[in-house]
This record gives C-alpha cells, structure tokens and sequence, in this order.
C-alpha cells in the first residue's frame, strides 16, 4: 500500500509530530470524515474575510499532506523519509465550483491519474501522479530522488496542462511538497492507476532538471495563454469527436473497440461523466473504459489520427500544436511517436487549405515564420559555459539537452522546408546565433535549485575534506574556505580578485587523486565544468578556460617547469577575469573569471616558488591508503552549505594573514631545495635576532662566505634565487635602519663545523 506523510503540530506544545497513513484511507477521510469536513469548511468560511497574516495562522492550524515522502522510525529511533513516487501537480485560483468538477473530471479520464481533488481553499484542484523507472522500481539516495522528482514533476505537467486545458507553473519541485488538508465529497481515487515510466538513462543525461525560471520575457515568443489552452483542448475534443463519428465509434467505447472499467474511490466501478460537449475528456472520451463494444470493425489507430490530425487542421489547431494536445492519445493507441508525428505532418501538408497558401512573403514574415516554427518546436538555450547552442524536442518525452551540431541544425532547416518556409542556412545560422535564444549558466542554475535545502545539522564540506585522508592537521578547516571561494567565483563574489588558492593532492598513483577532483563537481556540471590542464604552451587557451570552466585540475603538478610556476601559473592564479578576443571579433572582451584550481601529483618536493607555496593547501595522502571515492556524495546538501553559508552566514571564503603564514609554514617540508640554497643552510642557519651569535649578512655576502667555503659559484639567476628565498624568510629580514646601503639584510648564525 502506498502511505504518506501527516504532519500536524500541537496546540499546546507547538511541537511538530509526524505520522503515516495509507492513501487510500487518506481519500476516504477526504471525502467522508464529517469532523474534517466541519473544519474545512469553517476554514474556507473565514478565509475571504481575514488579512494575510491571520490567514496564514488559520491554514497553519490544519495538518500538512507530504504525498511523496512515508515517514518511518529506523531502530534507533530516528525518523527516516521513504521515497514513494507521487508527484503533486496544483491549480490555484480557480473561479466557480463548475471549473474545478470540470477539471477534476478531465484529469479522472487519464489511467495515469491516482487522485484529484479540491483544495483547501475551496478555489484549487490538486491531482497526483505516480511515477517509476522503467523496471517500476524507484530511485535511491537523496541526490538522484531529488533529480527524478523534478524531472517526473516536468514531464506531468506538460503532460497534463492538454489533458486540463491549463498551463501549470513553473517551480522547483521537490519531494517534500506538500498540501494542506481538505475536503472533497467528490474526490476522485484510482488504486489502480498506471505510473508514469521514468527512462534511467533520461535522468542521469539531464543537466538541467528543475524548471528554469531565468528566462527573460520575449514578447515575441509564441506561448499559449491560459485561454489558448482552454481553446485548443477544446477544438481538440471536437477533433476527436468528428473521427469517432466518422468511423462509428461510440462514445462509451475506447477507439480499439475495448470495454474497461476505471475504478474510482469508494469502491466497485465508476464510468468517467464525458460530456455532449466533449469538455469531459481531452480526446471525446476515447480513454472512458466503460461501456459496451463499438459494432462493426475499428479503423486502426494510424487512420484514426490522420483524421484527427485533418479535423484539427479544419479547427485552425497550429501542426505542433495538434501533437501536444494528442500526446496521450498517441501514447495510448501507437507505440511509435515518430511515426505519428509523420502521419500529423503528412496530413497537414498535403492538405488543400495548406497547399493553396500564398508563401510569396517578405524578409519580415519569413523572419517571423521562423521564429514562431522554432519555438513550437524546439527548446533552445545558449550555455554561457561550453559557447554553444544546446537543444531539445518541446513536448517530448526526452528531455535532455544536447549541443546543437551541423547535422542537426541541417535538419532543422529541412524541416523548416517542409513547413513552407523557405529559409536558408545563412537565416538559421542568425537565429541560432542571436539574444532570440535565451541564456543559461549551468552552474548558476544549479546552485539556484539547491538554496533553501541544507538540513542546518551537518557539515557537508567537511566531509567531502575527510574523504581524503592525510597529515595535514589544518587540511580540513583550509579545505572549507577553499570550496566556499569555489563556489563564490562562480558567484561573481569575488570580483576584485580570483580564487587564488589551489588543494595541492600529493599520494601514489591510484589512490583516487584526479578521480576526487571530478568528484567535487556535480554529475549536472561536470561535463561542462571539469578540465583538465597539461599543457600551458597555448596561453591564449588556457586563459579561455577560465571564464569557460568551473574547476581545472592541474595533473601531474611536478611536470610543471619552475618558470612556469614562477610566472604564468601564479599570474593566472590571481586574474579575476579574462580579457580575450573571441574567433572573428575585432574587439577585445572581459569576461568574469569563474575557474578555480586543483592540482595532483604523486612527487614531494613540487613547490618550487619560494614566495608562491602560500597559494597551496597541501594534503599528502598517507602511504597505502586511498581517497573515499565509496558510496554516493549528496551534492544537493553540500552546495546548499556553500549557499547558505556564504549568502546568509556570511562567513569568510578567504585566508587570513595568520592562516597564509601558516600554510607557508607547513609547506617548506614540500618545497624543492636547489643547490644554492641547500649549500647556504649547510654553513648557516636562519635564527631570530635576539639569538645569541646572530649576525646580519646580506645575500651577496652570504654568497661570497659560501664559495670561500665550498668553492660552489654561484651563478647571476642562482644569486637572484638566493635572494627572492631569503626575502620569503620574512621573518629573518630586517630592513631601514639596519641595512647596507639600502641592501635587506638577513638574521643568521654560523653552524659549528
């Protein structure tokens, strides 16, 4: 049986308790409870009259409805929430009881159906939906039932919104949704409803899942109102109605001449009410299973649509349009959708209304033609990340985005043809590359649908960091603001300055250094986001890559030269946005950086930039062990940490100066000792002035004592070394009024030979 979830909070206490009950005794305390029922409507009674605030106190004092979630008590006590499938759809503000029986009744037509019914407010209709992966099972872990839920709540409601004639809104879904509690005498329960099929490899391919609510307005964009829903829906049933006469189908029999009966709540059979007016079901009744057989032979369903498809073109229904309203029947009656979509564009293209069109038109309803056939057809997004145009069917059953090749963008324009308008590659090519196709950050999108979703309770970035296990005492307190700043430059927080803080992952080979670094990227970023860094010959294109990565891994870090290290790498450490010239442009663009830095190798001795090892927060995984790469990382809690932390916590996600000096403290163990100054230490050692037997010697006269020494010469660059790795020992430094005509001097002592 499936349960839910009741939450209810006491009168006196104020506690919140939560409990469990089967929906189908749910329904029947719905419709029948007479103690619920007075509430209700007492509730609905006071409601108009109250001012906001009161009225929310007066909705709080009813329990709250979680249909995805069962709650149950693990051994030790704690609650723990069991993920069930059912997904809330919601219509609010809704005008008289006769709209909300209306819509009530089209969503009952639907085998998919599992409850519909009025809200609490006595002005809303809410359905509920199941749904499953292919194999009917369910998914697991937080991250993936989260993904699942908001893809599952997408496909619903484009589903729906032709089955009821209404959009339904955008917004984040979740599987903690909830409604309050109401009452429905007439509510509608179907036990054995069919659950909406989830393909697995649907949600592990989708990078954008929840809705997106960063589009901009576009007055030129083609989006059915609320009234042509209502319209369409309503030609469409006509459409339906006129094949059925056609073909001689009766009303109460399904267009494959079957008789079923649809159980609704409160026992036995229930016939589904289809109107004469065919406002009852989206398709005239076609899914109403019961009744008695049609007499005589059904045509087949390919005949049926075509007819369809003809009556809709007599109705004025746009082509696409005439597939988004049949999408369940076609789901029901043919198994191939591409082959329906061929039988809808035959018929409308051969048809006499739509070959006697006069297509002698200007540059301006060409231009107009295209963009209304584009956004009919297509879901198009620009990725600010990876610089291309991504696309996907609208009303599909697939909906993962995929970069818009030349195969694709050639189709597109064969399509166009077909269609009758005549564009060239040179028009798509404008369109494609134009503000007409709205913008998507990726990693802005996503931290988007996780803000508000940290339990407050665990430190997620923490044990990202102790995944790793390593001497560092410091390394997980480091590794927090690190990560804080990661996700504050894809914020553009940081915008006097980058990220210039790189993790620095020293161990053996395999023991899931690189592998860690994809890890910290989310499944919906990584592909876009993740890179990986070897070469720096190409300057120009490494500099690209921050503004168009999210995180690079610097592998193999010993291979690095020290020049490199010194200049162009700590150089890029530091920009804050990138100045380039993009391929074909005659002017120079800033964009904002948004990469930052992670670096593996498998060597000790790698930090060759004596005033540069503060940039690095070493971990040195320890002999024989291996990262934690085991068991699933709840991205969803661990990004809304970083959320939280920085936007309402305000905490830091910089290092202060205490803290730089002592990552350059612990990083000398892992610095590589070049012969000059490995033979300067082998005769002196840097000491604190007040030591007995200091004496303060500048670099050139701790050269000169060394080759007297050693008979080791020091080169012109080996001098400029010494210097620049004493002048990091600032602590040993002294200048003003102790120094040798303006020349720093350094604290040392002799070692006894």
């Amino acid at each position: 049986m499936i349960k839910c979830s009741i939450y209810r909070t006491t009168i006196r206490s104020k506690r919140e308790r939560v409990s469990t009950m089967g929906l189908e005794p749910l329904m029947a305390h719905i419709r029948d409870d007479a103690k619920k029922r007075a509430t209700v409507e007492g509730v609905r009674a006071e409601m108009p009259s109250l001012p906001p605030l009161q009225r929310a106190q007066l909705l709080d004092s009813l329990p709250r409805i979680c249909p995805a979630l069962e709650a149950y008590k693990r051994r030790n006590g704690e609650t723990e929430m069991r993920y069930n499938g059912i997904v809330l759809l919601e219509i609010n503000d809704l005008k008289s009881k006769e709209e909300i029986a209306d819509i009530k009744q089209r969503a009952a037509t639907w085998p998919t159906t599992l409850a519909a019914m009025t809200g609490t407010s006595g002005k809303s209709v809410k359905i509920l939906v199941r749904g499953t992966f292919s194999d009917g099972s369910l998914p697991t872990g937080s991250d993936e039932t989260a993904r699942f839920h908001a893809l599952l709540y997408e496909r619903c409601a484009t589903a729906y919104a032709s089955v009821v004639g209404r959009p339904f809104k955008s917004k984040n879904a979740r599987p903690s949704d909830m409604l309050r509690w109401t009452w429905d005498s007439t509510a509608f329960y179907n036990a054995d409803a069919s659950p909406l099929r989830i393909a697995p490899h649907d949600l592990t391919a989708q990078t954008g899942l929840t809705a997106d609510n960063s589009k901009e307005y576009d007055p030129q964009a083609i989006t059915p109102s609320e009234e042509n829903y209502r319209l369409y829906a309503m030609r469409f049933a006509l459409a339906v109605r006129s094949m059925r006469q056609q073909f001689g189908i009766q009303e109460g029999v399904s267009e494959k001449g079957d008789s079923k009966e649809n159980t609704s709540y409160g026992g036995g059979s229930k016939k589904a009410d289809n109107s004469a007016e065919g406002k009852g079901t989206l398709n005239g009744g076609e899914n109403n299973k019961a009744g008695s057989s049609a007499e005589g032979e059904t045509p087949n369903s390919e005949l049926q649509l075509a007819a369809i498809a003809e009556a809709c073109l007599r109705l004025g229904i746009p082509m696409e349009e005439t597939l988004r309203q049949a999408h369940f029947w076609i789901i029901t009656h043919l198994d191939n959708r591409e082959r329906a979509r061929t039988i809808v564009e035959s018929t409308y293209l051969s048809h006499p209304q739509w070959l006697g069109k006069d297509r002698s038109h200007g540059m301006q309803e060409l231009t107009m033609q295209l963009q209304q056939f584009m956004k009919e057809r297509y879901d198009l997004r620009y990725n600010e990340l990876s610089n291309s145009v991504e696309w996907r069917f609208n009303h599909s059953a697939s909906y993962t985005f995929r970069p818009l090749d030349t195969r694709m963008m050639n189709t597109m324009i064969q399509e166009a043809h077909e269609n009758g308008i005549e564009v060239f590659d040179r028009d798509m090519k404008r369109y494609l590359g134009s503000t007409r196709v709205r913008s998507f950050n990726p990693a802005a999108a996503y931290l988007r649908s996780v803000e508000g979703r940290w339990d407050k309770r665990t430190d997620y970035i923490g044990a990202l960091a102790d995944r790793v296990p390593n001497r560092n005492p410091h390394w997980r307190e480091w590794f927090h603001t690190w990560f804080l700043s990661l996700v504050a430059q894809w914020e553009g927080m940081n915008y006097s300055h980058g990220n210039a803080v790189v993790p620095l992952l020293i161990g053996q080979q395999g023991c899931g250094k690189s592998t860690f670094g994809q890890f910290i990227l989310p499944p919906e970023l990584r592909s876009d986001g993740y890179r990986e860094l070897v070469d720096f010959s190409k300057k120009t294109e490494v500099e690209r890559m921050l503004a168009t990565s999210l995180l690079i891994n610097l592998d193999e870090f010993n291979q690095i030269s020290e020049k490199i290290q010194q200049g162009f790498l700590k150089n890029l450490l530091q920009k804050s946005s990138v100045k380039t010239r993009r391929p074909y442009s005659t002017s120079v663009s800033e964009e904002p950086r948004l990469a930052s830095f992670i670096a593996t190798t498998n060597m000790n001795d790698v930090l060759s930039d004596p005033s540069g090892s503060r940039r690095f927060i070493v971990a040195e995984i320890r002999e024989g062990q291996q990262i934690d790469l085991r068991g699933g990382i709840p991205y969803e809690q661990l990004y809304a940490q970083a959320y939280e932390e920085l936007y309402h916590q305000h905490r830091r996600s910089y290092f202060t100066p205490e803290e730089v000096q002592q990552i350059e403290t612990y990083n000398n163990t892992f610095a590589t000792q070049r012969p000059e100054v490995e033979y300067l230490l082998d005769i002196f050692k840097l000491v604190p002035e007040d030591e007995e037997g200091c004496e303060w010697l500048s670099s050139t006269e701790l050269a000169l004592e060394v080759r007297r020494q050693t008979h080791y010469e020091y080169s012109n660059s080996a001098l400029n070394y010494l210097g620049r790795w004493l002048t990091a020992e600032n602590r040993f430094r002294r200048v003003g009024k102790k120094t040798l005509h303006g020349i720093s001097v350094y604290s040392v002592r002799r070692r006894k030979r």
